[in-house]
């Protein structure tokens, strides 16, 4: 988001300026000894400090087109110091996990997923499965943008998946923003022989927000939220799994089940969230960027 915006800036003070790519401006810019090798920076940009790198990107090419070519260098230096501005104002932009559309500021609801990752089920404890999870989504696009932990949906012999999730009215959606239930407590059935469904999607979507092929997930769940007898998560014998790719009945929670030592993804469901307001600061460089039109305008004259 901030790299662009700060191009954005750029191409309003300079229409005439083209950046077809961050690629074709380092190609551009090789001869002011920037040789950054295009795959080296798509690599560094997926690291937390890419901002700075799309910052050095804008500001090299800056340089190049107004000092190189000789353009007019008050324009040049109000061009850095709007630059300084942008880097200040604008928020530092992690890859982004976009609120429901459906949803205001204050409502609540909760993000549901499938890990990339996969483990057995022989570990007899809840907490191993919840910490499981939580690693899980350290590690994709969850980093900052989701409060409180992560929960499996899965039962042990002493904790069911309905007790260890909480209960809510709230709605759940997977990480692409598509409501999976519009109500929590609607994921359970009654009682274990009664039938359940999703509303329109499958659980299939992991924590890099990559939809997943897998038809298998352990859950030792039955469609009640408890424990399926004897084949919750840690049993002795076989355990319970459901199916991500299928929501129209009760596969995706139980499906069959199979030998404790297979790896299998987990479901994995988030903390109550709650929907904040556009940050204050967005709002401030928009203004701002009303502004730069105004400036250019006053250019041209």
């Amino acid at each position: 988001m901030t790299s662009n915006l700060i191009i954005l800036c750029f191409l309003i003070l300079n229409p005439s300026s083209y950046i077809r790519s961050s690629t074709k401006v380092l190609e551009k810019t090789s001869t002011l000894s920037f040789n950054l090798v295009p795959k080296y920076y798509r690599k560094i940009r997926q690291k937390w400090y890419f901002w700075r790198i799309d910052i050095h990107f804008a500001f090299r090419y800056f340089v190049y087109r107004n000092y190189k070519r000789g353009n007019n260098m008050k324009r040049f230096k109000f061009s850095f110091f709007l630059l300084f501005a942008v880097m200040i104002a604008a928020p530092v932009a992690h890859a982004a996990l976009a609120t429901p559309p459906d949803l205001s500021p204050g409502d609540q609801f909760r993000w549901v997923f499938v890990t990339s990752g996969t483990t057995n089920a022989t570990n007899s404890s809840i907490d191993y499965y919840n910490t499981f999870v939580n690693g899980a989504a350290t590690g994709g696009i969850l980093t900052s943008e989701v409060d409180g932990d992560w929960k499996v949906i899965g039962s042990t012999s002493s904790v069911d998946a309905i007790d260890n999730i909480g209960s809510s009215t709230y709605p759940v959606y997977r990480l692409d923003g598509e409501l999976i239930k519009s109500h929590q407590d609607d994921l359970w059935a009654p009682v274990w022989t009664a039938s359940v469904d999703l509303d329109d999607w499958p659980i299939n979507i992991d924590e890099n927000g990559e939809t997943v092929d897998y038809d298998t997930v352990w859950t030792g769940t039955g469609t009640d939220g408890a424990a399926y007898f004897s084949n919750y998560l840690g049993a002795t014998n076989n355990v319970h799994y459901g199916d991500p790719s299928t929501y129209d009945g009760p596969d995706w929670i139980s499906s069959g089940t199979t030998a404790r030592t297979i790896s299998m993804p987990l479901y994995a469901i988030s903390a109550v969230q709650t929907v904040v307001p556009i940050p204050g600061a967005v709002w401030l460089l928009g203004s701002g960027l009303i502004g730069i039109v105004g400036i250019r305008r006053k250019f041209k004259k």
